[in-house]
């Protein structure tokens, strides 16, 4: 790869491409590179800045790899409203100490996977941003979960400088940059996969985006046959019930609640909505069934009253596990602001020990160290989940007659 985007210094020497193995660390890039990336990259374009203001409006909009926020924080300036993810620590500590860092709402997270929080009506990501994942199934996801995040009438405008890589293999390559700033020498390597143009495309119309126009530059001139830089911008196609189902719910809410999209043992959709009042009833049996030969176990005779009781207890954080579309599950986590305490995770009987418990949970406890919250949940002595919990991470840190109280010990 060609590493156009580095104006404004030399380059006193240049390795070969080594292969490298996989092993995909979302901070590694940024945390490598954070004190000289804006001499990699200087002042965008106003073009640039022209462009995703068009299509942002009024926002928020989401950069995929907000770095020092070269360009987050003028749209910001512009009147956007700014998000972006980034999961280094050094690139965010750069971005916190540049002047209206504060307008820029920042995601500390892997945009390849995480949850990136809500709907968007336009999600970017610039100078080849996806080729520094290292796997075309992690390109993939990526694609994936641009899909979910955005809004019916959302963008997503990608950036390449991959230049005519149509011949790039699947294997992530190394290459090490001796650079010149002024006087100063720098060492910069950096792995990336290459992602072509036509795959780019095949990844995209997979994940449910559609190509709705390509440019060679900012000023929207058409794509010639000597163009190493492609500008993209994908609308989403017809959704499908695993796009609308996925991490975000259906668009009748901005806010996204982070669970997982996939069942990966039985290739099913895993969603959620918030529980309403018409969803007691189904509640109410899926505590019977799930909850009543533990209960039993404890020597604890609960009534359907006692259960009820249960069931309309924080109703209002309450959400319903569908599968499929099919409600199967209820979570329910009370969210405060420096605590958060897990209810209630309950699956029906016939779809236990697949492994859906678990997911959640996981997604539960990232959620929570990212928020940098105490997590906490309860579990009957006779319940076997407990072993699940302590593999999570989980340590009993109090007790009563019939229940562990546990804490997530890295989290808070």
């Amino acid at each position: 790869m060609t590493d156009t985007c580095c104006r404004g210094r030399e380059m006193i020497g240049q390795s070969a491409w080594l292969p490298t193995p996989i092993d995909h660390d979302p901070a590694r890039y940024g945390d490598d590179c954070a004190e000289f990336y804006d001499h990699l990259y200087p002042t965008p374009d106003r073009h640039l800045i022209a462009c995703l203001r068009r299509f942002a409006g009024d926002g928020p909009a989401l950069e995929l790899g907000l770095a020092t926020g070269r360009v987050a924080i003028p749209l910001a300036r512009s009147g956007v409203s700014m998000h972006g993810i980034e999961a280094s620590a050094a690139m965010r500590e750069r971005f916190a100490a540049r002047a209206d860092a504060e307008r820029v709402q920042v995601i500390t997270g892997d945009f390849a996977g995480d949850c990136l929080g809500r709907h968007y009506p336009l999600i970017f990501a610039l100078v080849s941003t996806l080729s520094l994942l290292p796997s075309r199934a992690l390109q993939r996801a990526c694609l994936q979960n641009v899909a979910r995040h955005l809004r019916d009438d959302g963008a997503f405008v990608y950036e390449s400088q991959d230049g005519h890589a149509d011949a790039a293999g699947d294997e992530p390559m190394r290459q090490v940059h001796q650079l010149q700033f002024g006087a100063q020498a720098q060492r910069y390597a950096v792995t990336t996969l290459p992602l072509p143009i036509s795959m780019l495309d095949e990844m995209a119309a997979a994940a449910g985006l559609q190509l709705a126009e390509r440019w060679r530059d900012w000023r929207g001139s058409p794509v010639d046959g000597g163009a190493t830089r492609h500008i993209s911008i994908y609308r989403l196609a017809a959704r499908t019930d695993m796009l609308t189902s996925a991490c975000c719910p259906p668009q009748t809410s901005e806010v996204c609640a982070s669970m997982p999209d996939m069942d990966q043992r039985t290739h099913m959709t895993l969603s959620h909505r918030p529980a309403t009042e018409s969803d007691v009833p189904f509640l109410l049996a899926l505590r019977v069934q799930s909850m009543g030969p533990h209960l039993a176990a404890a020597g604890i005779d609960a009534t359907e009253a006692d259960y009820l009781v249960r069931v309309r207890y924080r109703l209002d954080c309450a959400e319903v596990l569908l599968r499929d579309g099919v409600p199967v599950g209820l979570l329910k986590v009370v969210r405060e602001a420096t605590t958060w305490t897990v209810m209630q995770i309950q699956f029906l009987p016939e779809v236990q020990g697949q492994g859906l418990g678990a997911r959640v949970l996981r997604q539960v406890i990232a959620d929570a160290r990212r928020a940098g919250v105490a997590l906490f949940l309860s579990v009957l002595k006779a319940n076997p989940a407990k072993a699940l919990y302590e593999r999570l991470g989980f340590v009993v840190v109090g007790e009563t007659e019939e229940e562990f109280e546990m804490r997530l010990a890295d989290a808070g």
